[in-house]
């Protein structure tokens, strides 16, 4: 029974959705650019994740990521395009990926793919 809920809960979180408000490139400057976010990791629903996302010196929709997970640091860059917030990772290329960013409410984000299917349901915005 643990099983199918586990499996079910995993549909749910992979499933297109639709109808949200997507930040705007300004947006995203403002509540994400010079910020720092956490979030429990979806793939083991258990590990911590932080990234500090640094601002551009001449204000560009692009920077560098300071992050950490299970306590161990990592870098990376960031870089707006068409409205969706880019992640690259040297360390994990296969992490790289763009996404659609939705305001939760004050401190929460969440994270979408091109076609709507949720990536992470729940960042919070820490700093």
């Amino acid at each position: 029974m643990k099983i199918l809920i586990s499996m079910f809960a995993l549909y749910i979180v992979s499933m297109p959705t639709y109808g949200q408000t997507y930040l705007t490139e300004e947006e995203m400057m403002e509540k994400l650019v010079g910020h720092k976010v956490s979030a429990v990791s979806v793939k083991d629903g258990k590990s911590i994740w932080t990234e500090y996302y640094q601002p551009h010196k001449k204000g560009k929709p692009k920077g560098k990521i300071e992050g950490t997970w299970k306590g161990d640091p990592y870098k990376g860059s960031w870089k707006i395009k068409k409205d969706r917030f880019c992640f690259t990772y040297p360390k994990w290329p296969e992490e790289n990926y763009c996404a659609y960013i939705e305001m939760v409410d004050a401190d929460t984000i969440r994270t979408y793919k091109k076609d709507g299917t949720l990536i992470h349901p729940e960042i919070k915005i820490v700093e």
